[in-house]
């Protein structure tokens, strides 16, 4: 007998993607699976209209917003199978053995903690899946698979996305960590994996289409939000070494960021680029960002080993939000 795929979703008012994305899940050759949608307070009536149209479909719901981190861990306690598939609502399956790929690949080798991959058609990509490296700075660094390569290619964490994994194997990294404000959850996850000692790969055959909807979710200061998580990171998984010589790399950056300013300001109007707020404030965004993991520097530490997905830090984190 096929062991059961939870399927867990995060969704916040991308209704009509979700339903691409469901619809390409149903089309799966694999059948034995359960999907769960985590609604985070949609407005767009994405709970109805998935109600209506895929009664089958399991959706939990909830009245605040909690990000998708928590989410997915909501979803993680929620489901039911042996393997766990998370997807983001702006994909889609485009071939149905995708799954049951995944599922044959987990089971030949046990050794295998992530297996997934996205195919970024946002940037025209078509025959290239990616997982993600980190540079020792922080920095994430796309890993390449080809089409028609069947071999895996390590990396060290994949977008959630696309990514499967054993549910024992999630349990043991602790699910996601919520307190990143804006990215790097999917980072922390996988590291955590590899800390358990599973290794993580991107495949093409294991791949999906990732469309990047970008409408809804993204913020003015991405400069400041991206910084933040990626110096808590580092403090989270190497301490203050890694973050000092992050912090030197960052002030050389702001020295040079505004004896330059005016003439990236010129090349951006003659190139008709648009000027955002960023374009003059990017280098305090910069130094703000290591003034606020330095207040934080306590709560960062005190997470290295907690297990998010433990009922008093569910509890936790959701009486604070």
């Amino acid at each position: 007998m096929s062991l059961l795929v939870s399927i867990i979703i995060p969704s916040y008012n991308r209704k009509d993607e979700l339903i691409v994305c469901l619809n390409s899940i149903l089309k799966q050759d694999y059948q034995n699976i359960e999907i769960i949608v985590v609604d985070d307070n949609s407005s767009d009536g994405t709970v109805q209209v998935i109600q209506r149209q895929f009664p089958q479909i399991q959706v939990i719901m909830d009245s605040v917003n909690f990000g998708p981190s928590y989410r997915r861990n909501q979803g993680i306690l929620t489901s039911r199978g042996e393997y766990l598939l998370f997807l983001d609502t702006d994909v889609e399956l485009q071939e149905p053995s995708i799954v049951s790929r995944m599922v044959e690949r987990l089971q030949k080798d046990n050794t295998i903690g992530e297996i997934g991959g996205e195919i970024a058609i946002y940037d025209g990509e078509t025959k290239r899946a990616f997982g993600r490296d980190i540079s020792y700075t922080g920095q994430s660094h796309r890993v390449v698979a080809l089409d028609g390569d069947s071999q895996l290619t390590p990396c060290d964490y994949l977008a959630t996305c696309n990514c499967m994994v054993r549910k024992d194997v999630a349990i043991k990294a602790g699910g996601f960590d919520p307190y990143y404000g804006f990215g790097a959850e999917d980072t922390d996850f996988g590291f955590a994996i590899q800390k358990q000692g599973y290794k993580n790969y991107v495949g093409f055959p294991y791949a999906v289409h990732h469309k990047r909807i970008m409408a809804t979710g993204r913020h003015s200061d991405e400069t400041y939000r991206y910084r933040v998580t990626r110096i808590r990171f580092l403090l989270k998984h190497y301490g203050l070494n890694r973050v000092f010589l992050l912090f030197l790399i960052d002030l050389i950056r702001i020295i040079i960021f505004y004896p330059i300013l005016p003439f990236k300001i010129i090349a951006k109007l003659l190139l008709r680029k648009p000027i955002m707020r960023e374009s003059f404030t990017g280098g305090w965004l910069i130094l703000k960002a290591h003034i606020w993991n330095l207040r934080h520097l306590r709560e960062t530490l005190s997470t290295r080993t907690t297990n998010f997905l433990s009922s008093n830090k569910m509890e936790q984190f959701s009486r604070n939000k």
